[in-house]
């Protein structure tokens, strides 16, 4: 079954599943991949936790990049050489980096939705928020627990409104470009966290 929260034949109760969908769907999309490319099992119990540990190194290593180009937005680029340094030498992202776990999944997408989320307090770009959003819907689908991540993004949309209104833009302009930004943000995160945890929508009782 797709589902890893099915409900137990015996007690009639949900599996219970601590994590999200989005890592084990794009590692099994991997898997079947790999899996007609070599001819080989690639899903098996034994083989399939390889192109998971690939996936987190290479989204780890990513984590380093968005450090250093959230940081720059806000102090500058010796800021962000030396934050992008601090996280590529922390012990728990290099431990962590070597296995097949959502913690780098979660810490990639919610790093870059903060990266969306500065951007888009600082210039306004629809397509910063569209970034912020759709990257917190996909923190949200590797792992719930996440979920504080759309409080930046709120915060986001609020400072866009008050630098709008600063600098002597049209109140009602103003009123709609938040309201734009807001649901285009919204909107994106529901999708993204509908693709990569569907039955949080599908089954929302075992969710």
């Amino acid at each position: 079954t797709i589902n890893p929260r099915p409900l137990d034949v015996e007690t009639g109760a949900p599996e219970r599943f601590a994590y999200g969908t989005f890592p084990l769907y794009l590692t099994e999309l991997a898997a079947e991949a790999f899996s007609q490319i070599t001819g080989d099992d690639w899903h098996a119990y034994g083989r399939v936790h390889y192109l998971g540990r690939v996936f987190t190194l290479l989204l780890d290593t990513a984590t380093i990049l968005l450090t250093f180009l959230l940081t720059r937005q806000i102090a500058g680029s010796a800021a962000a050489l030396i934050a992008a340094a601090c996280y590529a030498l922390a012990p728990i992202a290099i431990q962590l980096a070597h296995f097949f776990t959502s913690e780098s999944w979660i810490t990639f997408f919610v790093t870059l939705s903060l990266l969306g989320a500065v951007r888009g307090a600082r210039l306004g770009y629809l397509r910063s928020f569209v970034l912020a959003g759709s990257a917190a819907g996909l923190a949200l689908a590797s792992k719930s627990s996440v979920a504080g991540v759309v409080v930046p993004i709120a915060v986001a949309v609020m400072w866009d409104y008050g630098r709008r209104l600063a600098r002597e833009d049209e109140t009602v302009a103003a009123t709609n470009a938040m309201l734009a930004r807001a649901t285009i943000a919204c909107t994106a995160l529901l999708l993204c966290f509908a693709l990569g945890e569907p039955f949080a929508l599908l089954d929302a009782a075992a969710y």
